[in-house]
C-alpha cells in the first residue's frame, strides 16, 4: 500500500484502480487509526466500520467492472446530515431517538458514486457554534493544539480530515460551519452556490424535501486538497428533489487558467469588523506572491455597493434567525428574542426581529438576498474573486460560557463572539460560492491560517480554480504533528 491516511482523495483512488490496495484495506487503515487516535481528538462519534468495510469488501469484489468515480474512497459525514439507519442527533436528541430513515441526497450521490462512510462526526448542540462540543458526544479539540476548538458546525469533521481519519468529509454551512473549521484545522473547504447542491436531508427537519426557504444553508465537502473538493463537487451537484425530471446544471468553468490572469479583489472591510493582525499578514503574504506572479490585485471597498455591511448583517442575521426558529416552539422564540433585546446591540435586535419573524419578514429578508445577489454581480465584473479572512480570529480556546455573553480578543480588545458571522454572512446571505484553503502560516498559538475566497453566483468552479492554484504556490495541506 504506497497511500498514507494523509493521502489526497484523488491518491487513494487511483492506487485503488491500480489494484495497489483494496478498499476492504483501506478502511482498515483509518479504522485501525481511530482506535489508536481518536481519543485525542474526538472527530468521528458515530463510527459505522463494520458495514463500511461489508461495502468496501463489495466494491473489491465488483473489480473488473467500470469503477463508480469515487469507489472505495472512505468518507465521513457531519452528524447533521441524514445517512440512513445511523443518528441525526444534532447533538441533543439521544442517538437512538434520532435514526434516520433515509440518505440524505447528498450521501446517496456519493454512496452511488462509491464512497464509503466510515461515520458520523461531532457537532454542536443544534449544529449552531463554532465549537463542536455537546452532552451526547463530548468536545472535539484542534489538531494543531487541544487548547483550542476544531471550530463548528462540522468541526469533528475538519478535524478528522486533518488527522488522518477519513479521506473526505460532508459537512454543512449557514454562517460558516464548513468554513471556520476548515480554516481552523488547516485543510480545504468548499460552501456551494445556494441551489447547486441540494440541502435537504438535515437537522433538525427529518424528511429529504427541498425548502426554498432555507437556502442560505448549503452542504458541501472538506478536504485535504483542493482538487479533492472540485472532485466531490462536482459527484454531488445537480438539483434537488423532482427539480431533477427538467433542469440540468451546466456551471460555467473557471475564469481563468493561471494567477497571472487572474483578478484579484482585496476585501477592504469596515472598522467594526476587526480581523487578528496575524490572519491579515497572512492574507498580505499571498498578495504578494499574486503580485509577483503577474496577477491583477486590487483593494475592494464595497461601501457604494452596502453600505458599511451593518444593513447587510443585520438582514443575513434576521434571515438565519427565520430559517433556525422555523424549528423552534413559538414560546422559545419568544423567550429568546426577550433575552436578544435586553442587550444593548442593534444586531442583537435583528436576531430578536427575526425569532419572532413573520411570513411577511422572511419574504422581505429572500427579496434582500436577492438584491445583494445582483449587486454582487456588478462587483464581479471588475474581478475575478473576492480575497479575505474566513472569519475575525484564528482558533482561539474552548469557550462554554452563555453564547450571547462569549467575546473574543482581538488584538487586545474584547468584540462579541456571535460577530463571527459577519465575514461568513457575506457569501451565505446571498448563496455565493465560496472557498477555503490553508496559507502555510501559523499563529502564535500553533493553530493553521485560511483565509476564503469568493466568487459570483454559480461561479463555484472560479473558486475552486483558485484555491488548486494557490495551493501549487504555498504546498497546501500539512498534517497536524503528533498524528504520524
Amino acid at each position: 500500500m504506497s497511500i498514507t491516511p494523509f493521502s489526497p482523495a484523488k491518491q487513494i483512488l487511483a492506487d485503488l484502480r491500480a489494484r495497489e490496495t483494496t478498499a476492504a484495506e483501506v478502511v482498515a487503515l483509518y479504522r485501525e487509526r481511530r482506535e489508536r487516535l481518536e481519543q485525542r481528538v474526538n472527530a468521528i462519534v458515530t463510527p459505522n466500520y463494520d458495514s463500511a468495510l461489508d461495502r468496501a469488501r463489495g466494491i473489491d469484489a465488483a473489480r473488473g467492472t467500470p469503477a463508480s468515480t469515487l469507489a472505495g474512497l472512505p468518507t465521513t459525514v457531519m452528524d447533521g446530515i441524514h445517512v440512513a439507519g445511523r443518528p441525526a442527533s444534532g447533538g441533543m436528541i439521544e442517538p437512538d431517538l434520532a435514526i434516520a430513515d433515509e440518505d440524505a441526497p447528498n450521501v446517496s450521490r456519493l454512496k452511488t458514486s462509491g464512497a464509503v462512510i466510515l461515520g458520523k462526526t461531532n457537532t454542536p448542540i443544534a449544529n449552531a457554534d463554532w465549537q463542536a462540543v455537546n452532552k451526547l458526544f463530548g468536545r472535539t479539540t484542534n489538531p494543531w493544539n487541544p487548547q483550542l476548538t476544531a471550530g463548528g458546525s462540522t468541526g469533528g469533521g475538519a478535524a478528522a480530515v486533518a488527522t488522518g481519519l477519513t479521506g473526505a468529509e460532508l459537512g454543512s454551512d449557514i454562517g460558516g460551519s464548513i468554513r471556520i473549521p476548515a480554516a481552523f484545522c488547516g485543510v480545504f473547504g468548499h460552501k456551494p452556490s445556494a441551489t447547486v447542491l441540494p440541502n435537504s436531508g438535515h437537522f433538525p427537519w427529518r424528511g429529504n424535501f427541498p425548502n426554498p426557504a432555507v437556502r442560505p444553508a448549503v452542504q458541501g465537502p472538506l478536504t485535504r486538497s483542493a482538487a479533492d473538493l472540485e472532485l466531490l463537487f462536482g459527484v454531488m451537484a445537480g438539483p434537488d428533489g423532482l427539480e431533477g425530471k427538467g433542469w440540468r446544471l451546466e456551471l460555467p468553468g473557471p475564469r481563468f487558467e493561471s494567477l497571472a490572469t487572474c483578478r484579484v479583489g482585496i476585501l477592504k472591510l469596515p472598522a467594526w469588523i476587526p480581523v487578528e493582525q496575524a490572519i491579515l499578514d497572512a492574507q498580505q503574504s499571498l498578495v504578494d506572491t499574486l503580485a509577483s506572479l503577474g496577477a491583477q490585485v486590487r483593494e475592494v471597498d464595497l461601501t457604494e455597493a452596502f453600505g458599511d455591511l451593518t444593513t447587510y448583517y443585520k438582514h443575513f442575521l434576521m434571515q438565519l434567525q427565520c430559517v433556525l426558529g422555523g424549528a423552534t416552539p413559538p414560546h422559545a422564540r419568544a423567550k429568546a428574542a426577550a433575552k436578544m433585546r435586553t442587550y444593548d446591540d442593534p444586531f442583537l435586535a435583528a436576531v430578536a426581529d427575526g425569532l419572532e419573524g413573520s411570513a411577511a419578514l422572511m419574504l422581505e429578508m429572500l427579496e434582500a438576498s436577492e438584491r445583494c445577489k445582483a449587486k454582487w454581480e456588478v462587483v464581479f465584473r471588475d474581478i475575478d474573486v473576492l480575497l479575505s479572512p474566513v472569519c475575525s480570529v484564528n482558533a482561539f480556546p474552548h469557550d462554554d460560557s452563555f453564547f450571547y455573553d462569549r467575546t473574543l480578543l482581538i488584538d487586545g480588545a474584547r468584540h462579541p463572539y456571535y460577530r463571527l458571522s459577519a465575514i461568513p454572512a457575506l457569501a451565505s446571505l446571498p448563496g455565493l460560492p465560496a472557498t477555503v484553503f490553508p496559507t502555510g502560516r501559523r499563529s502564535a498559538s500553533g493553530a493553521p491560517i485560511g483565509l476564503q475566497v469568493m466568487g459570483a453566483y454559480l461561479e463555484d468552479r472560479t473558486t475552486l480554480e483558485f484555491a488548486q492554484l494557490v495551493e501549487r504556490e504555498t504546498g497546501g495541506f500539512v498534517p497536524p504533528p503528533g498524528f504520524d
